[in-house]
This record gives structure tokens, C-alpha cells and sequence, in this order.
């Protein structure tokens, strides 16, 4: 059991990790790019279906600044929290 708790517990502290640094990433984008990020996912078809998550993440960040910042905010935080809980869990 405890090789089992030790890998669950790696696991969240490593998609914590990764959930911290695109907070980190998004934090620092600037719009342009954010602008050319939505321009290139709609110009391949990929706005077909508005219903996808990637969507209306970029429709939503793209030229608001204080979207995005609420958004990152948010993704570093739960990545903080994620890797916290996954140390806690790795000793058991």
C-alpha cells in the first residue's frame, strides 16, 4: 500500500508542478501572443466546436487583461495546492 500511496502521491505533486508553471507561463504572455495563439486555433477548425475548453479559455483571456491574470492566478494556485497535497500524501 505504501508503493501505491508514494506513486499517488508523486503523481499530484508532479501535475501540481506542471499546473503551476502554465499558471506562470499564462502570468507572463503578453496579449499579442495570446491574440496569435486564438488566431491560429480558429484559422485550422478548430473553433468549430465552441463547446471545447482550449476555446473559451483563449476567447475569454484574449485582450483582457484582468481575465488573465484572475485565470493564471487561479492555475498557480491549484497547482500550489495540488503539490501540498500531494506531499502530504506521499509519507503515508
Amino acid at each position: 500500500m505504501s508503493t501505491i500511496l508514494i506513486f499517488v502521491g508523486t503523481f499530484i505533486m508532479l501535475s501540481g508542478s506542471v499546473i503551476l508553471m502554465l499558471g506562470l507561463v499564462l502570468l507572463r504572455t503578453p496579449q499579442e501572443t495570446l491574440g496569435r495563439m486564438y488566431l491560429s486555433i480558429t484559422s485550422v477548425g478548430a473553433a468549430e466546436d465552441h463547446t471545447s475548453g482550449i476555446i473559451r479559455h483563449f476567447a475569454d483571456i484574449r485582450g483582457n487583461d484582468a481575465e488573465k491574470r484572475r485565470k493564471s492566478l487561479k492555475l498557480i494556485g491549484i497547482g500550489i495546492v495540488a503539490g501540498l497535497v500531494g506531499a502530504a500524501i506521499f509519507p503515508l
